[in-house]
């Protein structure tokens, strides 16, 4: 898997004028776990949200799963391990390895 760091170029158009940012943990050191939680930041800083999306995989205890870029530093690195497939795919894997050996009988 490869991945490409490049950093965002914002004096091109209008986007420029957004704040467009990721939101990862709150002033207390706690995960959003909520979109109206980061509304909410967003409002105390005199700001009016607009937009919420999800942005990446999270685990259950709401770290990312891969990379995690926030205000330019880099939290967490990107995932390069290879991905294990589902159990379902390994037992297919299996049997087509499994067919293969019996039909060279």
């Amino acid at each position: 898997m490869t991945y490409l760091k490049q950093p965002a170029d914002r004096g091109r158009d209008a986007a420029d004028k957004a704040d467009l940012r990721l939101f990862g943990k709150n002033a207390d050191g706690a995960p959003y776990r909520t979109f109206s939680s980061i509304a909410e930041a967003v409002r105390a800083e005199g700001k009016t949200p607009t937009l919420a999306v999800n942005a990446g995989m999270y685990r259950s205890d709401f770290s990312p799963m891969g990379l995690y870029v926030e205000n330019g530093r880099e939290l967490k690195p990107a995932n390069s391990a290879t991905p294990r497939p589902p159990p379902v795919a390994r037992n297919f894997r299996f049997l087509a390895i499994l067919r293969t050996i019996i039909s060279s009988f």
